[in-house]
């Protein structure tokens, strides 16, 4: 296990984290997500129950080069999904052996 110290906005997760809805499409925290992402620019993967939270067409979407994505994130912010067998159980040859996963979840 490893310690992640991280300085933003705590706002922007509070509707995702105290939802009583798991995921962000269900707990109404799209919003959120997406000033989360064009904030800080990050790329999105969104997993079957997320579709739509983040544009397929929007610009941080990397759907196209999932396996590229995965395989190459040193870091993963998993918002409100399962670490299952959709995502691989986040275990190689699909991530990078060496990927830290944070997960967001209730």
């Amino acid at each position: 296990m490893f310690h992640v110290e991280l300085q933003i906005n705590v706002n922007s997760f509070a509707t995702v984290t105290t939802s009583h809805n798991p995921g962000a499409a269900y707990s109404g925290a799209e919003v959120a997500v997406r000033d989360l992402v064009r904030t800080f620019s990050l790329p999105v993967l969104p997993t079957p129950m997320g579709k739509g939270v983040v544009d397929d067409d929007d610009v941080h979407c990397v759907s196209s080069a999932r396996t590229t994505a995965l395989q190459h994130a040193d870091t993963i912010l998993l918002l409100g999904a399962r670490l299952n067998w959709i995502l691989h159980f986040g275990r190689p040859p699909r991530f990078d052996p060496h990927v830290k996963i944070i997960h967001v979840c209730q």
